[in-house]
């Protein structure tokens, strides 16, 4: 019944994740071509990186309201150019050289490197991206957060202490009908199965009860002697009737 409603109602149960918009984003980064080959393999490994990390990260945007704000492929490049900017702080923080590739992957060359063709290259459209980006990556800064905290050991114990005691008052205000475990949902249980005892019950008397009447009637039951036995009468007036005599073949003629 659930699949002819939704079929009515033209609804379909499709869930766009940010993944998706995420793994196009990362091969356009890891098929861009550098100067030279070795920009190109480090251009690669980086992607991966990049990859791994930014689909965490969009998991951890469940916990907040992003995915209720924005459409998915605004999260998923939102989480890449917020581990772009991890990545390139990583590296700058370590003392290393900028002869990686993550050093030379600004948020303009990300942008270009992960967009399309197709996107808007004016200068002021892609201004109004990025803030949007902001906007966007603000929003999945609140759910990590909220993943990290409830990820913490400290954290986990009120939080369970917290859900049982919700559960637990939870149960009280469930319908204890459908519960197999209730006292009331055996009491229901077993009033269904004496109703439907005393509902065959019936029904055998009725079927017993029709089956004596069909044989009274096949009796002669029912007349103004049934408070009599029952008795064979003869019927003298009983007059059976002539057969027609059969035709006799007509005598064979002598012989001369």
């Amino acid at each position: 019944l659930e699949m002819d409603v939704l079929d009515g109602l033209g609804f379909n149960l499709k869930i766009y994740h940010a993944k998706r918009p995420i793994e196009a984003f990362i091969n356009r980064i890891r098929n861009k071509r550098g100067e030279s080959k070795d920009t190109s393999n480090k251009m690669k490994i980086y992607a991966d990186k990049l990859r791994r990390r930014a689909i965490q990260l969009a998991r951890d945007s469940y916990y907040g309201d992003a995915s209720l704000l924005f459409p998915p492929s605004q999260i998923g490049l939102a989480c890449i150019l917020m581990i772009n900017r991890r990545m390139r702080e990583e590296t700058n923080a370590d003392g290393k050289k900028n002869n990686d590739v993550v050093g030379h992957l600004d948020d303009e060359a990300l942008m270009d490197a992960s967009l399309s063709s197709s996107s808007p290259s004016c200068p002021q459209k892609r201004q109004l991206l990025l803030a949007q980006l902001d906007k966007v990556s603000a929003e999945i800064k609140r759910g990590e957060d909220l993943a990290v905290g409830y990820g913490k050991d400290e954290t986990k114990g009120p939080l369970n202490e917290n859900a049982f005691k919700i559960l637990k008052r939870l149960q009280k205000c469930l319908n204890p009908k459908f519960n197999p475990e209730s006292e009331e949902y055996k009491r229901l249980q077993r009033e269904k199965k004496r109703k439907r005892d005393e509902e065959e019950s019936a029904q055998n008397k009725r079927e017993q009860e029709e089956d004596r009447r069909r044989e009274a009637k096949l009796l002669g039951a029912g007349d103004e002697e049934d408070d009599k036995p029952f008795v064979l009468h003869r019927n003298d007036d009983f007059v059976p009737k002539r057969r027609k005599q059969e035709l006799q073949p007509p005598p064979p003629l002598p012989f001369r």
